[in-house]
């Protein structure tokens, strides 16, 4: 029997069948071990079997838990991007001079990187912690 003749499940013995697109999220029978009685937010997770990624929804729980344990956060950065001022400060070279500050004060001109490397707005970008005075 084809995968099309099983309706999409990869494991002739699962009773589950994917009738909606894989991204969706919704309320999908079947985690933690048991195949009944426990839910998972989209039809392939981790929580179904262990050799996926986690989806979506479980992703975002885990930044959500970690977060306040990481080490640099930048809170008022997510509430400026909203906003065209953070456009144009961001394309005018200006970036965070520390965490936490808002306000004018806040944003120090910093001449883009040798190399000519440019970040496209809306790509995520990794900080690197570094320790001595704050120029």
């Amino acid at each position: 029997m084809t995968l099309a003749g099983r309706g999409g499940h990869a494991d002739p013995g699962d009773p589950q069948r994917r009738l909606l697109p894989a991204a969706t999220v919704g309320l999908y029978e079947g985690a933690h071990y048991y195949r009944c009685g426990a839910f998972r937010p989209q039809f392939d997770c981790r929580m179904r079997e262990i050799d996926r990624e986690f989806c979506a929804v479980c992703a975002q729980q885990v930044r959500r838990v970690l977060l306040p344990f990481s080490p640099a956060t930048v809170p008022f950065v997510q509430e400026l991007r909203q906003n065209i001022a953070h456009q144009s400060a961001v394309a005018a070279g200006l970036v965070p001079r520390f965490a936490g500050q808002t306000g004018p004060g806040a944003w120090v001109w910093k001449p883009p990187p040798s190399g000519g490397r440019v970040v496209r707005y809306g790509s995520e970008v990794t900080v690197q912690l570094r320790t001595g005075p704050i120029p």
